[in-house]
């Protein structure tokens, strides 16, 4: 499949044709080039597996697509605890289904309502987030609606010209509502956009553990990076609205530029409850979306 689709991708005309001349041999033809490809023989290959429903819906492909994209960055990459190199989707009795992933410093989680056909199950369904971040690649039609259904040991996703199945991954999800702070003693507004673009330049001079340090003070956040023998950085940008007390935090860069790239929002709210209690990162007026990064203790 590699060699396939790295051959249609370098092809310079959009007219590619396909024909089996020989058996298993596989000829592409665009232009001057013709390929030939060696197959395997389809016997070889394992039978579509067979899924008993427990749990069937529809979500617009467009809107599955985005809610993948904000999500699926925050699984963990370590095999250390595999039910955290997921995506945990679960349903609630008011016809919402939740996504959620989390590596145990950030957290990232998305409700959406569900159109609904058959629903048996509120257990948590755990998709591997690679597998995801694949299919969301494939959703492209904007008006297109994908069928999901989820089974005992496999989900299914169909579209009008795919079907995609994936393993579900066996384990039980960690719970995360306690982690979520109740209250906070300082939140602030800041523009998407520009808290984004200044982290890109001060992580310029971050160490190698991306440490930050963000200060609120006034109607003002200072942003400050440091990296022995390199060399120091220090900006500072206005916020547009900020309620209760000054605080210093430090974090990881990368971690919160990838949730600000995911928020789909001009706006983003940040609250905080102390220097070292995790902070929370939410879309303006965006009641479905929470994202959620733990600081680093510093110096």
């Amino acid at each position: 499949m590699k060699y396939f689709l790295d051959i249609i991708r370098k092809f310079p005309s959009k007219i590619v044709t396909l024909e089996i001349t020989e058996h298993l041999i596989l000829a592409i033809r665009s232009d001057m080039s013709v390929y030939r490809l060696c197959g395997l023989d389809p016997m070889d290959f394992p039978g579509v597996p067979k899924v008993e429903p427990i749990m069937i819906f529809n979500i617009q492909s467009s809107l599955l697509h985005r809610v993948i994209r904000q999500v699926v960055f925050a699984v963990s990459t370590s095999e250390n605890r595999p039910v955290l190199t997921g995506v945990s989707c679960q349903n609630d009795a008011n016809g919402r289904l939740r996504f959620l992933a989390t590596d145990g410093v950030k957290l990232a989680s998305r409700t959406i309502d569900m159109d609904t056909k058959y629903v048996q199950c509120y257990t948590p369904i755990i998709i591997p987030g690679k597998n995801l971040y694949e299919l969301s690649k494939l959703l492209s039609d904007e008006q297109e609606s994908t069928e999901i259904i989820f089974g005992e040991n496999q989900a299914i996703f169909k579209t009008r010209n795919m079907i995609f199945y994936s393993a579900i991954i066996d384990g039980t999800y960690p719970s995360v509502e306690h982690i979520i702070p109740v209250s906070h003693s300082t939140e602030i507004l800041v523009d998407t956009g520009n808290i984004l673009s200044a982290l890109e330049r001060v992580s310029l001079l971050a160490d190698d553990s991306n440490l930050l340090r963000l200060n609120v003070t006034g109607n003002r956040i200072e942003l400050v990076a440091r990296t022995a023998e390199i060399g120091d950085v220090y900006e500072e940008m206005s916020i547009e609205h900020i309620a209760g007390a000054e605080i210093q935090i430090s974090f990881n860069g990368k971690h919160m530029r990838d949730i600000l790239r995911s928020t789909d929002s001009a706006k983003t709210t940040l609250k905080f409850s102390g220097k070292l209690n995790p902070m929370i990162i939410e879309p303006f007026q965006d009641s479905q979306s929470i994202y959620i990064l733990t600081p680093i203790r510093s110096k």
